[in-house]
């Protein structure tokens, strides 16, 4: 973990006397996603959710000035009941992303680390389990803007390359967005989040797969 820790500081170390905007930014958005959530537990394997939306709100803020990163906040509402009884499951969270932008033109390119705080919960037979630990994870983005048109393709993935020992959290979206004008545009994809925690009041670990479409829309000022 030390090694991975001194990689990380490193390459932000690296991408922070390079960091590429030279102007103030903001964006913020909001959206839905059309979840379809599996949890498995040792004791009981596979529980599949009814396919549900999740609504997301987030923020970002870039600013020229060296070595300091630059931030984006998310937040994820994602709470869905277990097919055929009255169980339920709740991966909701906060997340907080600093980052440096290595490119910016018509290729974009963010890395950083971000500090995702759960509050998860999920209910089986009447016991009640929760989850409200912080986990690390390295972020990365990739962007392409399509010269003259206003459309860009792109990817995000955050992963938590072993910062958080036995816990582990994979996120993954790849997107497309339209600028409208005045700022504003839309963003449609699909996201892929896998996470293994431990709760409280049993020592067994679930595993939670989140996937499903998204739409976005953003204003940029």
């Amino acid at each position: 973990m030390k090694k991975i820790l001194a990689t990380c500081v490193l390459g932000l170390g690296f991408a922070a006397s390079s960091q590429a905007a030279t102007v103030l930014g903001f964006e913020v958005g909001a959206g839905v996603w059309n979840t379809k959530n599996t949890l498995n537990e040792r004791t009981v394997g596979d529980i599949k959710t009814d396919s549900d939306y999740a609504v997301n709100v987030y923020a970002a803020f870039e600013h020229p000035i060296p070595f300091v990163p630059n931030v984006r906040a998310e937040y994820v509402q994602n709470k869905n009941d277990v097919k055929y009884n009255k169980d339920e499951s709740d991966t909701s969270y906060a997340d907080i992303t600093l980052y440096y932008e290595v490119l910016d033109n018509w290729v974009n390119l963010d890395v950083g680390i971000s500090g995702r705080m759960m509050d998860a919960e999920y209910k089986i037979v009447n016991q009640s389990y929760k989850n409200d630990k912080t986990l690390g994870a390295l972020y990365a983005r990739a962007q392409f803007d399509l010269p003259l048109t206003g459309l860009s393709i792109g990817a995000a993935a955050q992963h938590d390359a072993g910062l958080n020992g036995n816990r582990s959290m994979e996120d993954y979206s790849i997107y497309m967005q339209y600028k409208i004008g005045l700022g504003f545009g839309v963003a449609g994809g699909y996201r892929l989040q896998d996470y293994t925690l431990d709760y409280d009041n049993t020592a067994n670990e679930v595993s939670h797969d989140i996937k499903g479409a998204y739409l976005n829309v953003f204003w940029q000022f």
